[in-house]
């Protein structure tokens, strides 16, 4: 009994532990007009998300949404962003219009001095990125549900 207890905690507590800070988002940026990877490359931001590895970033705990910032000129590109955020912090975070912005995954625009700079939120993993229909991950909340279920087969299986 007291195996099953000690796994049981163990279950527990790393559920827990798995829990804190899940979101998991694209992470890049570019300031060269010639180079739109971060941007324009759905294959390489999925082929990414598929091996978590190159522009993947799990999000601090403060960080409860994945956004993109697209800065722009009057005449060109100036730079686009996609990574983590708290919701209030940008690149321009003292324009007023910026401030509040829903996670629904629509822009909110603002022109600053000579840029027009737009803020997209989004509440998911990898919602700041190209979707795919399948293969989806497991939410924070389907892994806890995942290791719930296999605490309570192990313990049906010691009470046989």
């Amino acid at each position: 009994m007291a195996g099953f207890q000690f796994v049981l905690i163990v279950l527990l507590l790393f559920s827990f532990v798995s829990s804190a800070g899940c979101l998991t988002c694209y992470a890049c940026s570019l300031s060269n007009q010639n180079d739109k990877s971060c941007a324009e490359d759905k294959h390489m931001l999925i082929d990414s998300k598929l091996h978590m590895k190159g522009f993947v970033k799990n999000c601090s705990e403060n960080e409860s949404y994945c956004m993109i910032e697209k800065i722009t000129t009057k005449y060109s590109f100036a730079s686009y962003i996609r990574d983590c955020s708290n919701g209030h912090s940008f690149s321009y975070s003292q324009i007023d219009r910026l401030q509040g912005i829903a996670p629904n995954n629509s822009s909110r625009c603002a022109y600053y001095n000579e840029h027009l700079v737009c803020v997209t939120l989004c509440l998911g993993n990898f919602c700041n990125g190209p979707q795919e229909v399948s293969s989806a991950p497991l939410t924070c909340v389907g892994n806890q549900l995942l290791y719930f279920i296999l605490a309570f087969l192990y313990s049906v299986h010691k009470l046989l």
